[in-house]
């Protein structure tokens, strides 16, 4: 996903809204994004998922699109409910990473040996070993103290470039969220 990806899109929903990420060159380009969508309530801060305290302030809704997973799951959940008003939420978009990955298709097996003929043995995404129920996004979201999950699931046509069948995984759109 790109910088800001869910900030953009529910930029007109709310008065204010803080889009965070660690990188930088990140932040740049989220905020040529904002410009060129002619979005001007985001404000774009370099910090880290581990940089939340009661400094930030309170939200209505914590969003994130395809980081959680590399976050400390566990800790950031529970420390979101802190910062999130009675009666928000959290809502987690995209694949919803990690998750157990789809069988091999044919497709699938054909970059793996055009990968593999150029850049060696290398591991790939779909190389990994399913994820145990426990490790999903969704089971941290159960285990916190957040109530009332809603899970969304969507198909979508993505359409195919050299680029994307190497940097895409699946077709299926992923959003879970819960409120406090």
């Amino acid at each position: 996903m790109r910088p800001g990806s869910v900030a953009l899109r529910v930029a007109h929903l709310f008065e204010r809204v803080i889009a965070v990420d660690s990188e930088p060159d990140m932040l740049v380009e989220g905020t040529d994004l904002a410009r060129h969508a002619g979005v001007k309530n985001v404000e774009w801060w370099c910090a880290s998922s581990e940089d939340r305290s009661s400094a930030l302030g309170q939200f209505r809704l914590a969003t994130m699109g395809e980081s959680f997973h590399w976050m400390d799951r566990r800790r950031t959940i529970e420390e979101l409910y802190d910062l999130v008003n009675s009666g928000g939420g959290v809502a987690i978009v995209g694949r919803g990473i990690p998750r157990p990955l789809s069988p091999i298709t044919a497709w699938r097996a054909a970059v793996c040996r055009v990968v593999r003929r150029y850049l060696g043995e290398i591991s790939l995404p779909w190389d990994q070993e399913p994820v145990s129920p426990e490790e999903r996004d969704v089971a941290y979201l159960k285990r916190s103290r957040f109530q009332g999950l809603i899970e969304h699931q969507e198909l979508f046509e993505v359409e195919w470039t050299i680029e994307s069948v190497t940097g895409n995984l699946g077709m299926i759109g992923h959003v879970s969220g819960f409120l406090q």
